[in-house]
Parts: structure tokens; sequence; C-alpha cells
């Protein structure tokens, strides 16, 4: 998929080959993939799940948009570092930082867009961490056992990570 022109049309090919056949998708991912293409693909996601989430929301509707967009987004930064820093630790594999965070923006951009539903969640997240893992296997071609370490690793780590952040006031 050509990311050099990422508009509107490239998110919805890539929407539907994510849909379709994302195992392919994955495997057609460039390993020298550029940022933009990932980065919009989730911004525009992100933009679709937080306008989607104000149908939920009973307070500020800017101020909840702005905190439903910020989480989206940010939330695959923290989980592409810390599932790179897995994939670095756990394999003798030397991948570059824009594979990692392109399998993690595209397996989120595409899950989100049925997360704002509260009931999906059941649903949304485990599809998501079983795209990471697809995209980590078939981008990345890890084993399915690095695979499976580096998304259990991933969970585990931001887990404690925002429990710590949570529990912090009362030390």
């Amino acid at each position: 998929m050509d990311v050099s022109r990422f508009g509107p049309t490239a998110y919805f090919m890539a929407l539907s080959k994510l849909l379709a056949d994302p195992k392919q998708f994955f495997t057609d991912l460039p390993r020298d993939v550029d940022i933009s293409g990932p980065l919009i693909f989730l911004i525009l996601s992100s933009a679709v799940f937080s306008a989607a989430c104000l149908m939920n929301a009973e307070t500020s509707r800017v101020l909840n948009a702005a905190i439903f967009f910020s989480n989206a987004s940010g939330m695959v930064f923290i989980a592409s570092a810390v599932g790179y820093g897995a994939t670095l630790m756990l394999t003798d594999k030397r991948v570059p930082y824009t594979q990692v965070f392109a399998i993690y923006a595209y397996a989120t951009g595409i899950t989100i867009l049925a997360a704002w539903l509260p009931a999906f969640l059941w649903i949304t997240e485990p599809w998501k961490w079983w795209l990471v893992g697809t995209g980590l296997t078939r981008g990345l071609q890890l084993t399915k056992r690095q695979a499976f370490s580096v998304v259990v690793m991933s969970i585990a780590v931001m887990t404690t990570g925002f429990w710590v952040v949570m529990h912090i006031q009362t030390l």
C-alpha cells in the first residue's frame, strides 16, 4: 500500500484490507514504512472514535472529545514503545521503531472504530491484541511464541504502569 499520499482513499483502502485480510495486510507492510501513513490512519480513526464517544458523554463535549482523542492516539505511542522494547529484549531482531509503531497504529486504528460502544470492549481489546500479534508474526517475522510474549509483556507493563500511577497518591 502506497502511503506517500495518505488521504481518504488510502484510509479506506487500509480499512478494507485490514478487515478483509489482516494477515496479508501486515505481510505487505514494508520494513521501512514511513511513520506518516500509520499516524494519519490513527489520527483519523481516533477522530471518528472521539466523535462517536460524545454520544455517551454527559459533560463538557470539547473536554471529553480532547480526552477521548488523546487517550485513543496516545496509548498507541505508549504501547508501541513497550512493544518495541519487548521485541528488542525477547528477540535477536533489530527492527525499526516505525515498523512496530505501524503495527500498533493500524491494529488500534481499526479496532477503536467499534470501541466507542461500551459493551464492545470485550471484543475490540482481544481483537486489537490479536492484530498486534498477527502484525508481529507477519510484519516482523517473529515466531508465534515471540509475538505472544511481546503482547503479554506489553499488556503486563502497561497494566502495571497504570496501576502504579493510579495508586501513587496513596503512597
